[in-house]
């Protein structure tokens, strides 16, 4: 059996420090690529962006709390567990394509692992799932092309096939989590969640049914770092079209002056509306909101 060692001198071309791929207009190795996509909290509750992995990893030394991943115009949340990263997080996925691609590119290095049996990484992170390894025996089984398949998630927002990704809106920390409310007084589902979770909504929510109708929004603070967003554009269960895309608008607006904060808006949002209506509110959220991401 012929053993891979990824962190022998003659294979450190094929560690992430060495290995370069450019995205978004810029060359820079793998692990600075993937470190620099970390989003930290600042004490003040904004967003803070490494330079690059000594300053990521200086942070985190610090006891700076990571709260997300930006990633393109995108700005995604977390997926953890007890252990560290879950499989499908985001920024797994990130490093996943950044492979992908270095790989892709440089087809040499594909045809010199196919001599392997095992590959080993004495220093692979206990807290990532998927380190470099893993990638290229993921590889050596499967295929280049099994890489894209692990990470379609995030393959398919950045060539912007879809603005879904799967995940609980009330598991959001940072940026802004829309709802729909009716001007009725009438709460269901989603909204009842959000409310019974944030207090201050509901309270928020009663006092402006003197003054809202549809396609207004109210913005409610609930952290430093969080807000949540009532959108008037219900009427009983379904969703008003003209009531929606007013307020898209307004949070273009509200986006402007809070930027990179994200947006992150449920699917249900697209009830009761037809296949032709909802494409062009996709197409409209997608070009005044970004960050932005819907949830399932």
């Amino acid at each position: 059996m012929k053993i891979f060692e990824s962190q022998k001198k003659e294979h450190k071309e094929f560690t992430a420090f060495f290995a370069y791929v450019s995205v978004f207009n810029e060359t820079r190795c793998i692990e600075n690529h993937y470190h620099a996509a970390k989003v930290f909290k600042s004490p003040n509750g904004t967003a803070m962006f490494p330079e690059d992995w000594k300053e990521s990893r200086k942070w985190a030394k610090a006891g700076v709390r990571q709260i997300g991943w930006k990633i393109g115009d995108f700005i995604l949340p977390l997926r953890m567990n007890s252990k560290g990263y879950k499989i499908n997080d985001f920024g797994v996925q990130w490093y996943i394509l950044l492979w992908y691609k270095h790989l892709r590119e440089n087809p040499e290095k594909l045809e010199y692992l196919q001599q392997f049996d095992k590959f080993n990484d004495s220093y692979k992170n206990k807290s990532f799932p998927f380190g470099q390894a893993d990638i290229m025996l993921k590889i050596k089984q499967d295929g280049l092309n099994s890489l894209r398949s692990l990470a379609s998630e995030l393959w398919n927002l950045l060539s912007y096939k879809s603005l879904t990704i799967k995940y609980d809106l009330l598991d959001i920390k940072y940026g802004f989590i829309c709802h729909e409310v009716s001007p009725d007084g009438v709460m269901t589902g989603l909204s009842q969640q959000i409310c019974k979770r944030y207090p201050s909504v509901y309270d928020s929510y009663q006092d402006s049914l003197l003054c809202c109708c549809l396609g207004d929004i109210r913005v409610i603070p609930v952290s430093n770092s969080l807000s949540v967003v009532n959108l008037f554009t219900q009427i009983g269960d379904q969703t008003d079209l003209k009531a929606l895309r007013k307020c898209v608008i307004k949070l273009a607006d509200l986006q402007e002056t809070s930027r990179p904060a994200p947006i992150y808006l449920p699917q249900t949002i697209l009830n009761g509306i037809s296949d032709d209506d909802a494409s062009q509110v996709l197409s409209l959220i997608e070009n005044h909101l970004m960050p932005v991401a819907i949830c399932s």
